[in-house]
C-alpha cells in the first residue's frame, strides 16, 4: 500500500530464498521494483462466485430483506472501523452520502461496522440532522455471530446499488471484488490496487498523501469528500441499461 518498502525487514528478505508474492499488479510492482534480484510471483485477486454473485431474485427482494423501499438507492459502508488511523475514511464517504442524500431524498445508507468504533458513525449522521430513518445498521452482536455468513454479507451486497470504498488504501479490496460480483457499483480512490479492480464503479481522484513518518517515502492518501460525492451522483443518474451492462462486463 506504500510506494517505499519498510527498511526494517527489507535486509531480511534480500537475504533469504523467500519467494514473494504480489497480490495486485499494484503490489507486484513495487516487489519487483523494490527486489530485481528475488522471484517475484503474482496471484490475482478473486472472489467465491458461488457465493458472491448476483442471486435468483431481482435486486428489490434483497433491497427489501435490508428493510429498504424498492425506491431507494442505497448506499454501503462495510469494513473494520477499530483502526486509529481511520483507513477507511468513514467520514469523507459518510459526507459524500450525506450531500447527496440532501439532493437526492430517496437515498439511503446500509452501515455494515461497528458504529461506535474508533469514529462515531451515528454521531457523524446526527450532527448533520439526518434522521434514523434514512440509516440502517447491523448490530454488533449479530454482525460477529456465528449465525452471520457470508451469505448474508452477499445478501447486503445484492441489496445496495452502491459500495462506498473510498479508502485511503487497500492491502486486498476484497469488498469491491465481492461487491461487483453481486450487482452493487463502487466508488474507490485511485490509489494502490483499486483503481485495477474497479470496473463496475467509478475510481476518484484523492485529496492529498499523507504520510507514515517524517523522512520516509511511505504513504497512503486523504480521499476527497468532493470527488466520492460527485462519483456517488453519477452513478445514482446512470440509466439501468448502462448499469446492466456494467454488471454483464
Amino acid at each position: 500500500r506504500h510506494t517505499r518498502y519498510w527498511r526494517d525487514w527489507s535486509s531480511d528478505v534480500c537475504s533469504s530464498d523467500l519467494v514473494l508474492l504480489g497480490m495486485s499488479d499494484f503490489g507486484y510492482n513495487i516487489l519487483k521494483n523494490a527486489y530485481s534480484n528475488k522471484y517475484i510471483e503474482k496471484l490475482p485477486l478473486s472472489v467465491n462466485i458461488n457465493i458472491f454473485n448476483k442471486g435468483s431474485k431481482d435486486k428489490n427482494y434483497y433491497k427489501e430483506l435490508l428493510g429498504f423501499d424498492k425506491s431507494n438507492f442505497v448506499c454501503l459502508i462495510i469494513g473494520s472501523n477499530t483502526e486509529t488511523s481511520n483507513r477507511k475514511a468513514f467520514k469523507q464517504n459518510i459526507n459524500a452520502f450525506i450531500k447527496l442524500y440532501k439532493k437526492k431524498k430517496n437515498c439511503r445508507l446500509y452501515l455494515h461496522t461497528d458504529v461506535n468504533g474508533t469514529i462515531n458513525l451515528l454521531k457523524i449522521l446526527k450532527k448533520e440532522k439526518i434522521n434514523k430513518s434514512i440509516y440502517k445498521y447491523c448490530d454488533n452482536k449479530i454482525r460477529d455471530s456465528n449465525s452471520f455468513s457470508t451469505l448474508d454479507i452477499a445478501n447486503i451486497y445484492r441489496g445496495c446499488d452502491v459500495l462506498l470504498n473510498a479508502s485511503k488504501s487497500e492491502g486486498f479490496g476484497i469488498p469491491i471484488l465481492e461487491a461487483q460480483a453481486c450487482g452493487c457499483s463502487v466508488v474507490t480512490t485511485d490509489f494502490s490496487n483499486m483503481p485495477e479492480i474497479t470496473c463496475n464503479g467509478i475510481t476518484t481522484k484523492y485529496a492529498l498523501k499523507e504520510y507514515w513518518k517524517k523522512g520516509e517515502d511511505a504513504y497512503w492518501v486523504v480521499p476527497s469528500e468532493n470527488n466520492i460525492y460527485n462519483a456517488l451522483n453519477e452513478i445514482y443518474n446512470w440509466t439501468d441499461e448502462y448499469r446492466e451492462k456494467l454488471k454483464e462486463d
